[in-house]
C-alpha cells in the first residue's frame, strides 16, 4: 500500500482537553489499518479547506470505529465543526527549512526555542494556527509563510524560526508605520479576531 491510496470517511467528535493544542487526531485501531497509518503518521484533513494531524490510535473512550477526535484549532484550520462527516488519508511530510510566525495575542511571548521545540511534535501547514502550552496557559500563533510552501511540513532542529508582529494590527496603524516597521503583517481576510475569539473561547473549555 502507498502512502495516500486509501482515503476513508470519518465523522469528526471533540478531542479530549489533553489532547488540545498538540496537534492530535485520534482514530480507531481498524480504521489506522485500513489507511495502513502507523501511531504518529500523519493525515490529511480534507474539510473546507485542507489540514494535517498526527494520527493516535483513540482511547478507550473514544474508540467507536469511524469517529475521528480532534481539537477545535484544528476544525478551524480544515473549516469543518463537530459532526462534519469528512475523508482523510495519509500522507507524506517534509521538512520545513524556515516558518514565519504571528502571535494571534497582544500578550503572546515565548523564546523562538520554546515554539521550535513544541512545534516539533505536529505537522504544520502555511497559513493555519496553532496552539501549544506555555507557564500554564495555551498560546496562539498564525503560521504566515514557510519554506517549503503549500505542503504539510515537520519541524526540526534545522528549521529556522522567526517571529513577526502582532497579526490583528489595524490596518490603519499598519499603513502608517509600514516604513518605519517591515516587519509589519498583512492581516489575512480567512481569519478575523472576533473568530479567533470565538476559537480560543471553545478550546479552552
Amino acid at each position: 500500500m502507498f502512502v495516500g491510496d486509501t482515503e476513508i470517511s470519518v465523522e469528526v467528535q471533540a478531542a479530549s482537553f489533553s489532547d488540545k493544542g498538540k496537534g492530535i487526531a485520534r482514530l480507531d485501531i481498524d480504521s489506522m489499518k485500513c489507511l495502513g497509518i502507523p501511531s504518529g503518521g500523519i493525515i490529511e484533513i480534507q474539510g473546507q479547506r485542507k489540514t494535517y494531524a498526527k494520527c493516535l490510535q483513540g482511547t478507550e473512550k473514544n474508540h467507536v470505529s469511524g469517529i475521528l477526535n480532534i481539537d477545535e484549532l484544528i476544525c478551524s484550520n480544515a473549516g469543518i465543526g463537530t459532526g462534519s462527516r469528512i475523508y482523510i488519508k495519509r500522507i507524506p511530510v517534509a521538512k520545513a527549512k524556515s516558518v514565519t510566525l504571528s502571535p494571534l495575542e497582544i500578550a503572546s511571548f515565548v523564546e523562538e526555542s520554546e515554539i521550535k521545540e513544541s512545534m516539533k511534535s505536529f505537522p504544520i501547514v502555511q497559513n493555519s494556527n496553532i496552539a501549544f502550552e506555555s507557564l500554564g496557559e495555551h498560546v496562539f500563533f498564525r503560521i504566515l509563510e514557510t519554506i517549503p510552501s503549500s505542503r504539510p511540513l515537520i519541524v526540526t532542529s534545522d528549521t529556522e524560526i522567526s517571529i513577526k508582529d502582532y497579526y490583528f494590527l489595524e490596518p490603519d496603524k499598519k499603513s502608517e508605520d509600514a516604513e518605519e516597521n517591515p516587519k509589519l503583517v498583512i492581516v489575512d481576510e480567512e481569519l478575523t479576531e472576533k473568530e479567533f475569539l470565538q476559537i480560543k473561547s471553545d478550546f479552552e473549555r
